[in-house]
């Protein structure tokens, strides 16, 4: 799977938890908010652990979704912010007459500028795809079919670590998977058995999930996850 793909489809994910968080604090929890879950910056382990002793069983097991995603995104755009620093200082993509290399440097400047300022976790996510769009289609090309400049950014790309970055994404998200069918286990114990018959499709979803070993296949299945929340 290229990796760049791997991380369009977390962020597809990540805009299904806002969704699906949303609608959850409108119906069950309004005393929390998205930023007050996820502040991109300032929240702690222990004003997480209290809010979330003020959801529900349900809601905490989105919660620490929403939580373990907010986490995974501030390494990558922290990661992604020194690959930033590094391709505007680099003597070969200094300012010169390329308007390819000139739009590149504008955006990864732009991006520079968000990752300095964001507040909240719509933000940080919404930092991962700006960076994910601004470096994925270099990652596609081909000396055979690609301008010198084209190429040029490529090989910076690489030089910083780039691709190492998103190819780091998507074994967090694995080990992500591992926490998250223990949380679930943890979910499932706390319920009675009218509520676990209640459940019978989410849980047989987690069975699915568990089994596949594919990183693909298993974020696409996580994606079917929020739909337990969208009533």
């Amino acid at each position: 799977m290229n990796d760049k793909t791997f991380v369009w489809c977390i962020f597809l994910a990540l805009f299904s938890i806002s969704s699906s968080w949303a609608k959850s604090v409108e119906n069950d929890v309004n005393k929390i908010t998205t930023n007050e879950v996820a502040s991109s910056k300032e929240s702690t382990e222990n004003n997480a652990a209290n809010a979330e002793e003020e959801l529900t069983p349900k809601d905490q097991l989105l919660y620490f979704t929403l939580v373990a995603f907010r986490d995974m995104s501030l390494e990558y755009v922290d990661l992604a912010a020194n690959i930033s620093e590094s391709l505007l200082t680099d003597e070969d993509l200094q300012p010169n007459q390329s308007t390819t290399i000139m739009e590149f440097r504008k955006n990864i400047t732009q991006f520079l500028e968000q990752y300095k300022k964001y507040d909240g976790i719509e933000e940080l996510f919404n930092l991962v795809d700006f960076y994910s769009n601004t470096t994925s289609h270099y990652f596609e090309l081909t000396a055979e079919t690609s301008a010198a400049d084209m190429l040029k950014i490529k090989e910076k790309l690489d030089k910083y670590g780039s691709d190492e970055l998103d190819r780091e994404f998507e074994n967090l998200f694995m080990k992500f998977g591992e926490q998250f069918c223990q949380k679930f286990d943890e979910y499932k114990s706390k319920l009675s058995a009218e509520e676990l018959q209640q459940e019978k499709v989410m849980f047989d979803w987690l069975e699915e999930f568990k089994s596949i070993q594919n990183a693909e296949e298993k974020i696409f299945s996580f994606e079917k996850f929020f739909r337990f929340y969208e009533e």
